[in-house]
């Protein structure tokens, strides 16, 4: 690196040498009778320090400074001076662009030049005199080193896309905007290479930020291109506003070689420091998902928040959707960490569910479960007969829940029917029990693998088998039953409108009947006769039959014993007597 350096530093000489030989000509030229045009007054800096450059009033001559960095910094060079910006003596340019003359107009930072380390500028301040101005006019130039680390222009820059000159990823140094003002358009190549897949987020900005402004109105350009010249970021996102910094945002690229060109107009040059960075790396894939909660509890719904987080932890490969299997909704997402708190509020089922999936870019994912447990039911309704029970379980509360109706035998209960949670507000039918035997029921409700609490128990004693057996029936009263006409309203059904139907009045006979046993059944409790329950074990009972029939008819008549009005029913007989 040593040797690298001197070597550049005898080329720095090297040129000087030629440079004092062009001028020493000259003096000879001049002193064998040719006139001179041109003088050149030569600034060398190998610190930070000041140096006066005296300029004389000569007719015809044009007097220049030149000034070299010679050191292995970059350097800010300020030209001070006493020429009135506005005047008809005296012109100034500095850097190329005029300062002071009868038109010139006066902007912050026009006398100031940077140097990159071991750079030479030819003329750096020109001055032109009238016959009128002043016979001296002195130019103070000062040199301060700038704090950013900047290296030799030939290495820092490419002008042309052949010659780009190569960045990593990760990043590149600051560059320089010296000051000069010339002509066309000032470009700048990069290049970087992608050996598989790369994620970059280019960014480019001014430290000189009170400059930003001359920027964006000379038309600054960041371009970035593929192998094919293909623009990855659009023309009109590539323009630098001149305000903020470019910052288009992140893409992953492919294999390959891509270009970056930075283009500004050289009309109206300002001095700047510039960094542009790709702020890139090769591409991080996602190996997993982790989460928080691998399960979630309906109790716990709305007091926790789950977390998912991609591994590693700076995946390129980021969580880009949260769907939610029970309400169905989805939520874009651009992250690495996502954390999700809205709670389903309808659909939610019994029992372990999914719920929450996340899923990167590139599919991997992870699902949350929902753990609802079975709720317990109430107490089932059960109506004991002599040889089965019918148990009822009762409605759900939640969908897919379905039941199962349990008997305790043995020491240990045991399901004998599992019910479907569409049926459990109907009643079901439990066989093969015994007579006059006491049973316990319960129910319990299942869904998705998961058991819910057991309900209360309901005791009940099955009925005797003993039929009664009639001795006779006779009709002890009877009723007549007027019913007046009436009109049911018309209605619509079915795309079809059906008119009011009137219908006649008629009678009825109502009949109070005494039925009488051969002998008393036992162990029972009482009667049933039609649908009235009397209670007690008799051998005679005497009830209103509940429906009718005309005279000359026949009526039948049901019966059968039980132990209670509602359990404990014996088996049902029929028997048919003539109205009178």
């Amino acid at each position: 690196m040593k040797n690298w350096k001197s070597g550049r530093i005898c080329n720095y000489l090297m040129k000087r040498l030629l440079l004092c030989a062009l001028v020493v000509g000259g003096w000879f030229t001049a002193g064998i009778g040719a006139k001179a045009e041109s003088l050149t007054h030569s600034v060398e800096f190998k610190s930070e320090e000041s140096q006066i450059v005296q300029f004389e009033r000569a007719d015809g001559l044009e007097q220049h400074i030149e000034v070299t960095n010679n050191t292995q910094r970059p350097m800010k060079v300020t030209f001070s001076h006493n020429v009135p910006i506005r005047n008809y003596n005296t012109k100034l340019w500095i850097g190329g662009h005029e300062v002071a003359s009868r038109m010139a107009t006066a902007v912050k930072d026009a006398n100031v030049l940077y140097l990159y380390p071991c750079q030479w500028v030819e003329k750096a301040c020109e001055v032109e005199f009238t016959t009128s101005a002043p016979a001296y006019t002195d130019i103070t130039i000062s040199a301060e080193y700038i704090d950013q680390k900047i290296g030799f222009k030939e290495d820092e820059i490419g002008l042309t896309k052949d010659t780009a000159y190569e960045i990593p990823l990760s990043g590149h140094p600051y560059s320089l905007y010296e000051g000069l003002t010339g002509t066309g358009t000032d470009k700048r190549w990069y290049k970087f290479n992608v050996a598989d897949r790369a994620v970059i987020d280019p960014s480019f900005h001014l430290v000189n930020t009170e400059r930003a402004t001359y920027f964006g109105q000379n038309r600054t350009f960041i371009r970035v291109y593929d192998s094919n010249n293909n623009q990855i970021y659009s023309e009109g996102s590539s323009q630098y506003n001149g305000k903020e910094a470019w910052e288009p945002g992140a893409k992953v690229l492919t294999r390959g070689t891509y270009y970056v060109c930075i283009s500004t107009s050289n009309a109206a040059y300002y001095p700047a420091i510039f960094d542009f960075n790709l702020n890139g790396h090769d591409y991080i894939s996602a190996e997993k998902i982790k989460c928080s909660h691998k399960e979630v509890k309906k109790s716990q719904l709305g007091n926790i928040k789950v977390v998912a987080e991609t591994v590693p932890a700076n995946s390129d490969d980021k969580i880009v959707e949260v769907y939610d299997h029970i309400s169905g909704k989805s939520w874009k997402h651009n992250s690495n960490k996502v954390t999700h708190s809205e709670v389903p509020v309808y659909n939610i089922k019994a029992g372990r569910q999914s719920w929450l999936t996340f899923k990167t870019k590139n599919g991997k994912t992870y699902t949350t479960n929902l753990y609802v447990p079975a709720e317990k039911f109430k107490k089932p309704k059960v109506i004991a007969y002599h040889n089965y029970a019918k148990v009822t379980v009762g409605s759900a509360k939640m969908m897919g829940t379905n039941a199962r109706i349990q008997i305790y035998k043995g020491g240990k209960w045991t399901t004998v029917k599992t019910v479907n949670y569409m049926y459990c507000p109907d009643a079901m039918k439990i066989k093969n029990l015994k007579p006059l035997t006491t049973y316990k029921f319960r129910t319990q409700a299942y869904a998705n693998g998961t058991t819910g609490t057991p309900s209360d128990v309901v005791t009940v004693k099955t009925g005797s088998a003993v039929k009664p057996v009639v001795k006779s029936i006779k009709i002890v009263q009877k009723k007549k039953i007027k019913v007046n006409g009436w009109t049911s309203p018309g209605h619509w059904s079915g795309g079809y409108w059906y008119p009011p139907i009137y219908h006649k009045p008629y009678t009825w006979t109502k009949y109070k009947v005494k039925v009488t046993l051969k002998k008393k059944v036992p162990k029972i409790g009482g009667m049933r006769i039609g649908d009235t329950w009397t209670k007690g074990n008799k051998t005679s009972y005497t009830v209103w039959l509940p429906k009718g029939a005309q005279t000359g008819k026949k009526l039948n008549i049901y019966m059968n014993t039980g132990l209670s009005k509602s359990n404990g029913q014996g088996p049902q007989i029929k028997k048919v007597i003539k109205a009178k």
